[in-house]
């Protein structure tokens, strides 16, 4: 399904398309996570929210900002993360945005109030933080895995 700004939501997909099974020790939540975004094209994005099973997929070209919808706002981000308990879990209105580069992805905490994490590691606002397929991001208390193609599948998943 296509929403309006080019976001698409997948839908299920084939279990041999599935690429890992985490089981969080602390609940029975299992959680499937696909790396299937070439499926859909170079610049697609998908993310895992919090304990959603579906991914929410992104058509990333250049730029999405994350956050939340205010009604009355002449800025709004262009993932509203509301529907995921934006507000509850310390999201700010305009959090972080994610970048397309030559080099691939990264993302920007926008001096948010209750910051921005990638892999437990603290973001300083305005620096941005190379993005690997996998990284888990904390927008506040809201966590988000995020997968997509890159440029050199071999990365390590570290962070300089």
């Amino acid at each position: 399904m296509i929403l309006s700004d080019g976001i698409q939501q997948s839908a299920t997909l084939p279990q041999d398309m599935m690429n890992s099974i985490q089981v969080e020790s602390n609940t029975a939540t299992i959680r499937r996570h696909t790396k299937h975004t070439h499926l859909f094209g170079t610049d697609t994005v998908e993310m895992y929210i919090d304990n959603a099973t579906e991914p929410l997929t992104i058509q990333l070209v250049r730029q999405a900002v994350f956050g939340r919808y205010t009604p009355g706002s002449m800025s709004q981000p262009r993932i509203d993360l509301e529907p995921y308990r934006a507000y509850s879990k310390g999201v700010s209105r305009m959090h972080a945005a994610i970048r397309r580069l030559d080099s691939g992805l990264v993302i920007e905490d926008l001096q948010s109030s209750n910051g921005t994490w990638v892999n437990m590691v603290r973001l300083q606002p305005y620096h941005p933080c190379p993005l690997h397929s996998g990284d888990i991001i904390n927008l506040g208390k809201l966590e988000i895995q995020i997968f997509f193609g890159e440029q050199n599948e071999s990365t390590n998943g570290t962070h300089n």
